[in-house]
């Protein structure tokens, strides 16, 4: 179980896709300490069940410390139980502060990308500058710039807003599957519990009787605890992959993104066409120029 948190848990260091075997190993792990535990809890019966085989030859006080070994057994069933809970809980705040983590590292990045870029593509236009002579060219240019600039903010913040979203839906979808596994879990929980008090209360009123009736009392008590791991294995089948609610996410997501770009792609290639033109424009009208000043008298005939 430790090895299988831990391969879990370095699968955090892993971006984008990796983030939904991440998610996938939580809802494993959230599936599996709850069967465990109702397992545990069938053995600790089975043993009383097996100390009580021969009922026809128990001693008088038998039933008396067949009473009190259930209410140890239920106290210990209690207690491994509650320890896999704790640890869901202990891994959940693991995984949150390692997906936190994560998205920051992550954003840095991002920031970090934009910021060279920025840098380059400003270089870039200054060198361009540089070259000019006439102001219309440099004018040109700077619109050319700005053009760029207003482009890559919109793809910017289409990129933010993609992945903002998909991350708040992540975090919903995430905590939805971990209430309906601590709402499965509270199901099992309350079931055992109530199998448990029936079964001491079936002893206490059995110390009564003069015919104690363990062998029913037992086999009651199997019953119950079947009936309530079998409720919790039909709630787990019945809760949706994670994987189920991420593709659609992911598609979502996916779809903005090339949305976004396209629409950059779109505009920038506006840009250049329109700095072409300018640039197409000043060297027609210079040349105009140049022929105008070329041009010699005629001589009259």
């Amino acid at each position: 179980m430790a090895s299988l948190i831990i391969n879990c848990l370095m699968l955090n260091t892993m971006k984008n896709k990796a983030q939904k075997i991440i998610a996938i190993c939580v809802v494993m792990l959230e599936l599996w300490l709850p069967l465990t535990v109702v397992a545990v809890g069938q053995n600790d019966t089975g043993s009383v069940a097996e100390r009580g085989q021969n009922d026809q030859a128990l001693p008088e006080n038998f039933l008396v410390k067949t009473c009190e070994m259930l209410e140890q057994q239920a106290g210990r069933i209690a207690d491994r139980l509650a320890q896999p809970r704790r640890n869901l809980e202990e891994a959940r705040s693991r995984q949150d502060e390692r997906l936190a983590e994560h998205r920051s590292r992550l954003y840095n990045q991002v920031e970090l990308i934009r910021t060279r870029y920025d840098e380059r593509h400003n270089e870039r236009i200054k060198l361009m500058l540089a070259k000019v002579a006439d102001e219309e060219t440099r004018q040109a240019l700077l619109q050319f710039q700005q053009s760029v600039q207003t482009a890559v903010a919109a793809r910017r913040a289409a990129f933010d807003v993609a992945q903002d979203d998909y991350g708040i839906a992540m975090d919903a979808v995430t905590n939805e599957l971990r209430i309906a596994v601590n709402a499965a879990a509270d199901v099992l929980q309350s079931a055992i519990d109530v199998a448990l008090e029936a079964a001491k209360t079936a002893c206490a009123d059995s110390a009564d009787s003069d015919s104690p009736d363990i062998k029913t009392i037992r086999a009651e008590l199997q019953i119950e605890l079947k009936a309530a791991r079998e409720q919790f294995q039909s709630a787990r089948k019945d809760m949706a992959p994670l994987s189920d609610s991420i593709k659609p996410l992911t598609e979502v997501r996916n779809a903005a993104f090339r949305a976004a770009k396209k629409d950059f792609d779109t505009a920038l290639e506006a840009a250049h066409s329109e700095l072409k033109l300018s640039l197409d424009r000043l060297k027609s009208v210079d040349e105009a120029e140049t022929d105008s000043n070329n041009v010699e008298d005629s001589p009259e005939i």
